[in-house]
């Protein structure tokens, strides 16, 4: 069985093919794992979704903190509004 390396620095893996051939414990389920393990390395390496969910996080970031400064503003805006109705009664 062949092993590909990565990147250097980076420990070796199966690749999907192996992980086909791979005879540990049975046949069916040991590919299916194999494959997931291959698939959660990868993820683990890959960093291009890392901008987005950190631009996602900061949005949400902003978001909610112009939702709860809006709240402040409406409560004061109420307040104003019925302040004045209140005169003009």
């Amino acid at each position: 069985m062949t092993r590909e390396i990565v990147e250097p620095g980076h420990e070796a893996r199966l690749t999907p093919a192996e992980a086909d051939q791979s005879q540990i414990g049975g046949a069916g389920m040991n590919n299916i794992f194999a494959r997931v393990h291959i698939r959660l390395q990868d993820l683990r390496r890959d960093e291009q979704g890392q901008d987005l969910t950190e631009y996602a996080l900061m949005l949400s970031l902003i978001c909610l903190s112009l939702i709860s400064g809006i709240s402040g503003i409406a409560t004061a805006v109420n307040h104003v509004f019925s302040n004045i109705s209140s005169s003009l009664a």
